[in-house]
């Protein structure tokens, strides 16, 4: 038997400690960072390699126009509620000097929104606000990458209300914020006011008729784009024949059906200029909890992923909602927060636009550590981003204030590392690449 001599053992021990090294690459000492607010700890989580991502030249990136905050921003969704009944008065070009017009502002304001001054009356200079200027107080003062409308039976004319103040609003800014808005059908259409037609369920749109589906595609794309949308956070292409959960925002279980009435809906919101996001990877038809309220997991059948891979194929420049289940019954981590999760997408579509689900979320909150929901946002934040989302989403409960909170931490993150500023310049690069088609600019 051949025996090993001192430089075998010596090659050896040196291939071991260049593999520990490859390891602890990934594997980054952690940073914290304290909040001004709690002080709570925040910890910068793994790194992600993206250099490879970053192949553009830096002569023709678009995010080289931007200043470094702007950068940040646009990888930002804030949710925004629009009040259709204040957008009513504002839209009337109310005289603000009369009493009559801010008579009527004040009776909306004490019936609606609860406002009111110390004596009890709402002083002038605070009536004159309502009509446009508190909600202009209301946006982030940097661009972000776009502004997810909330709100319930939101008309026609409220949603263009609002597009024209946010135009004019960020009109010397260099990105203007995309318009966002859920508009599934059935009990998930935030755009169903005056002027919008009440869509039925997904699952009673997936039972029609190939030519009534195409009528009524037709005529929402046309009812949305009108409105000033640029975004449509639809279909939903998770396989379910029943969802205790997901109920009838589930189309069917049949993955091909899914694909192809999804097919119909996407056509037509892309030749109309929105851009549809197709949700929710991987697949969540088989959920047994309510993700806002707790962390779930399941296993993820081919059927699940089968309706991504038939419509990407055909659309391989949609937009792309990731969920917060975990893709294994036995992991413990939410798939927008998982690189190998979100890989497995973009990996096979690098071109797609991935954008997170609802970062507040508890699914999206879960710590497997103390198995508790206390995970900081901003960390949340930047997990999902080194994941490989390129836009975050966040829910109408989440202030102005946390999101400038994120911004800063993001911010931070990125000037304390190289991997993660490079990432962030990626991920609103393609925003912004995506914004030279689905764009204000462009109506």
């Amino acid at each position: 038997m051949k025996k090993w001599g001192g430089t075998s053992i010596l090659i050896i021990i040196l291939l071991i400690l260049t593999l520990l090294g490859a390891i602890n690459y990934f594997a980054t000492p952690v940073k914290k960072w304290q909040m001004a607010n709690d002080q709570s700890q925040v910890v910068l989580p793994q790194k992600l390699d993206v250099a490879q991502e970053n192949t553009a030249e830096p002569s023709v990136r678009l995010v080289d126009k931007l200043a470094d905050s702007e950068v940040i921003w646009q990888v930002l969704a804030v949710p925004v509620e629009v009040d259709d009944q204040l957008m009513e008065v504002s839209r009337q070009n109310v005289d603000q000097t009369t009493n009559q017009g801010l008579d009527e502002i004040e009776s909306i304001v004490k019936s609606q929104v609860g406002l009111a001054t110390e004596s009890g009356e709402l002083g002038k200079s605070d009536k004159q606000n309502l009509l446009g200027d508190g909600l202009i107080e209301s946006l982030p003062a940097t661009a972000p990458g776009a502004l997810v409308i909330f709100g319930d039976q939101i008309s026609t004319s409220s949603a263009s209300s609002f597009s024209q103040l946010v135009d004019s609003t960020y009109a010397t800014r260099s990105a203007q914020p995309w318009l966002v808005v859920d508009h599934e059908g059935g009990t998930v259409q935030r755009l169903r006011g005056q002027g919008f037609t009440t869509l039925p369920s997904w699952r009673r749109i997936c039972q029609l008729s190939p030519s009534t589906q195409l009528e009524l595609a037709n005529t929402t794309s046309l009812e949305i784009k009108n409105a000033g949308i640029d975004l449509v956070l639809a279909p939903v292409i998770d396989v379910a024949t029943s969802s205790a959960v997901l109920s009838s925002r589930v189309c069917s279980g049949d993955p091909e059906l899914v694909a192809s009435t999804s097919a119909i809906f996407i056509n037509s919101y892309l030749q109309a200029g929105i851009l549809p996001v197709i949700k929710h990877f991987p697949g969540i038809g088989s959920v047994e909890v309510d993700l806002h309220k707790q962390f779930g997991a399941i296993a993820v059948q081919s059927t699940d992923v089968m309706p991504f891979h038939s419509l990407l194929s055909q659309f391989p420049t949609l937009g792309v909602m990731t969920t917060h289940i975990s893709p294994e019954k036995d992991s413990q981590t939410a798939c927008s927060r998982d690189y190998s999760c979100v890989s497995e997408l973009t990996s096979l579509y690098p071109k797609t636009l991935v954008i997170s689900d609802a970062l507040d979320m508890k699914s999206a909150l879960y710590n497997s550590e103390t198995q508790t929901y206390d995970t900081p946002l901003p960390q949340v934040a930047l997990e999902a981003i080194l994941a490989g989302n390129d836009l975050l989403l966040f829910g109408p409960a989440v202030s102005l204030d946390e999101i400038n909170q994120i911004a800063t931490y993001l911010q931070f993150a990125a000037d304390n590392d190289p991997d993660i500023k490079g990432r962030i310049e990626v991920a609103a690069d393609k925003i912004l690449s995506y914004k030279e088609i689905y764009s204000k600019n462009e109506k």
